[in-house]
This record gives structure tokens, sequence and C-alpha cells, in this order.
């Protein structure tokens, strides 16, 4: 059975304090409730400044939020592509 992820409502919302969080669902097609995966997120911020980070993905759907220093320039899921394959899909808001 194939299995595929969709990054939905991705979302960078600024802070009063300036920092930024990160937010958005994993959503899983053909996996059961206790299905998880772990997704590497990696946070270009300009420069020589990056961040790395995971994302749990458990059970058809996942909320998440990562609170960042800054607003980054760029975000990227599964840099490396050990995780995600072409049929993964990001929908962003």
């Amino acid at each position: 059975e194939n299995r595929s992820a969709i990054l939905a409502g991705l979302a960078l919302q600024d802070q009063p304090d300036g920092s930024t969080v990160f937010s958005g669902n994993v959503i899983q097609e053909n996996v059961g409730e206790t299905w998880a995966m772990v997704l590497p997120v990696t946070f270009d911020f300009g420069g020589d400044s990056a961040a790395r980070t995971t994302v749990l993905a458990y059970g058809p759907k996942m909320p998440f939020n990562i609170k960042l220093p800054r607003r980054p320039k760029k975000v990227e899921f599964d840099p490396q592509k050990w995780v995600l394959s072409e049929k993964t899909s990001t929908k962003g808001n």
C-alpha cells in the first residue's frame, strides 16, 4: 500500500518579541493511527546562520508549532530526501 504525506497549512507567524512561529500539519495518507514518521526540517536564516530540528508525524494528521528566534529566509523539509518522496506535496498559506 502506498503511503504519501502532505504538508498543509504551512505558515510563518511573526511574534511581538521578534521571534517567529512556524506551524502546519503533516497529513499522511494510507496510514494507521499508530504510524509514526520523523521529518527533518532545516531553517536558513541567511549568511552562515541555520538551524535543524525534527517534526514527529504520528497517525494520519499531526499539527506542529516550532518557535524560531527570527523569521527564516528558507524552510526545507527532509533536505537529504531520507524520508519524503516525490509523492509529497506542500500546501502553505
